[in-house]
C-alpha cells in the first residue's frame, strides 16, 4: 500500500492509533478528518504528502514528522490546506522532510502550545497557525529565524527564536 485514499476512515470516532507501513507515501485528503479518539500516529519515512483535511478536527495531541536520514535531500512535499485543521494538537515537530506548509494547515489548533520548524520551511498563506490561542512557543531547530517571517498565531507574522 502507498496512498491512504481520501476518506479513508472519515469520521471513524472509534479509532484510537494509526500505525502506517513503511510503504506509505500519501495521506490522502480527508483519510482520517473526524477521527475524535485519534490519539497516535506514526508518520513513516517514507511519507511525501499529507493532503488537505487529512487530520482535520482530529483527536491527535502531538504529531511528530521525522528528520530526514543522514545524507539525504529528500522533503516531504506538503502539509496540505486544512491538514490538521480544527484538532487538538498540542505539540508539533516538523522535521527537517518537510519543505512546505499550506494554507490554514493547522487553523483553530487551539489546543497547539508548541512547534518546532527548520527555517528551510515554505509556507504557503498567513493563517497556517490563526487561532492557534495556547501558541506560546515556536523554536526554529537551526537556531535562525526564516528569511520569510513566521506565520503567526493571529494571522500576523512574528520571529521567534529558539535556540535548539
Amino acid at each position: 500500500m502507498t496512498a491512504i485514499p481520501e476518506r479513508f476512515c472519515l469520521g471513524c470516532e472509534s479509532l484510537t492509533t494509526i500505525t502506517l507501513p513503511d510503504s506509505v507515501t500519501t495521506i490522502g485528503g480527508g483519510a482520517f478528518s473526524e477521527c475524535s479518539s485519534l490519539e497516535s500516529i506514526n508518520i513513516p519515512s517514507s511519507l511525501v504528502e499529507i493532503r488537505s483535511r487529512a487530520f482535520e478536527t482530529s483527536g491527535l495531541t502531538a504529531l511528530t514528522i521525522p528528520d530526514a536520514p543522514a545524507g539525504s535531500k529528500g522533503y516531504l512535499c506538503s502539509i496540505g490546506e486544512s491538514a490538521f485543521k480544527d484538532s487538538s494538537l498540542v505539540s508539533v515537530y516538523l522535521g527537517s522532510r518537510v519543505g512546505l506548509i499550506e494554507i490554514n494547515a493547522f487553523y483553530q489548533c487551539s489546543a497547539l502550545q508548541s512547534v518546532s520548524v527548520y527555517e528551510h520551511i515554505r509556507f504557503k498563506g498567513a493563517s497556517i497557525f490563526f487561532q492557534c490561542t495556547s501558541l506560546v512557543s515556536v523554536t526554529f531547530l537551526s537556531g535562525q529565524a526564516p528569511t520569510v517571517p513566521f506565520p503567526g498565531q493571529n494571522g500576523d507574522f512574528f520571529f521567534k527564536v529558539v535556540q535548539h
